[in-house]
């Protein structure tokens, strides 16, 4: 709902304000704890393979130095572009929202809406 003519509408295609894109990141709060390297290697083995299950039959089938060569090079090959990719666009785009702020950007309202709904 809408109280008055004033107030603004939430659902326009340019819902940032100047005021909202030229504000500074805020320094009042500390950043949460930081990811350790065998946290980060596993996260990146989890979100590449989906886990050990499959593990087993690529081993046996291409045999174990290529099965183990592909199971800890392919997820760096893999994580490492997407890593920067998203590093790149964080410091872009600074503002809280992710994904949805990027589309938004390159795509507009409509898509963004439909990516924060599928992925949010």
């Amino acid at each position: 709902f809408r109280t008055s003519e004033s107030e603004e509408n939430p659902f326009e295609d340019d819902c940032w304000t100047e005021h909202e894109k030229s504000k500074p990141l805020s320094t009042e709060h500390s950043p949460g704890p930081k990811i350790g390297l065998a946290s980060l290697v596993f996260l990146v083995f989890f979100v590449v393979s989906g886990g050990p299950i499959g593990t087993e039959e690529s081993i046996s089938s291409v045999g174990p130095v290529y099965g183990l060569l592909g199971i800890f090079v392919f997820p760096w090959i893999y994580s490492v572009p997407l890593a920067l990719v998203s590093a790149e666009l964080c410091t872009a785009f600074p503002q809280d929202g992710g994904y949805t702020i990027w589309v938004k950007e390159a795509f507009g309202f409509t898509l963004a809406f439909q990516e924060g709904i599928q992925y949010g």
